[in-house]
């Protein structure tokens, strides 16, 4: 069924890659020139092409260098686990520890590579790697606030949606029982 399908995919993919360089080229450019608003900065021109074509080739390199450090890890990994015997569990926590590590720093540094093809007007994956130089912590900081904003933020979303719907079913005649999330609210008392 896969080859059948493989066209559409493609277009898919094309689609996919057409729209998040618009979107993504939208939003760095609301940072980077904002008073450059009208049609809420979308555009449809070179930076949106490169704006794409830089997260194209960021992914690839992502995926290479996950391949790399998976394949070192589970070597390693491996290693220690015949050498470290019953204290296995030292071993693995070692692996996810030079995991997380191997796979957090290079997107840190590599973070601003959007942004920079966008102000730049080319393709700019490595000068993020110089620009960030000295700047981890600040920025993996900032990146572990902004995640800490959008978990509480979808939480918050979580918990209003449920009430909704709750005060929904109630005005519906329902009997206020969430049947979706399990969650279980009696309305009579």
């Amino acid at each position: 069924v896969l080859p059948s399908l493989a066209p559409l995919l493609a277009v898919d993919v094309l689609l996919f890659l057409f729209f998040s360089g618009v979107q993504n080229a939208a939003i760095i450019r609301a940072h980077l020139r904002p008073e450059d608003s009208h049609f809420g900065y979308l555009r449809l021109g070179r930076a949106e092409l490169n704006v794409a074509l830089a997260s194209v080739v960021y992914w690839l390199l992502g995926f290479a260098y996950l391949f790399v450090v998976l394949f070192v890890v589970n070597s390693l990994e491996g290693l220690g686990s015949v050498l470290a015997g019953p204290e296995n569990g030292l071993v693995a926590l070692a692996v996810v520890v030079v995991l997380a590590v191997a796979l957090v720093y290079p997107a840190v540094r590599l973070s601003l590579a959007l942004p920079l093809t966008l102000a730049d007007g080319r393709i700019r994956i490595l000068k993020s790697w110089r620009l960030t130089k000295g700047h981890f912590w600040q920025l993996l900081g900032a990146y572990a606030l902004t995640l800490i904003y959008l978990v509480l933020m979808g939480l918050v979303a979580r918990i209003l949606f449920a009430a909704l719907s709750w005060a929904i079913s109630r005005a519906l005649g329902g009997t206020g029982v969430d049947q979706g999330y399990g969650i279980a609210v009696d309305a009579s008392g």
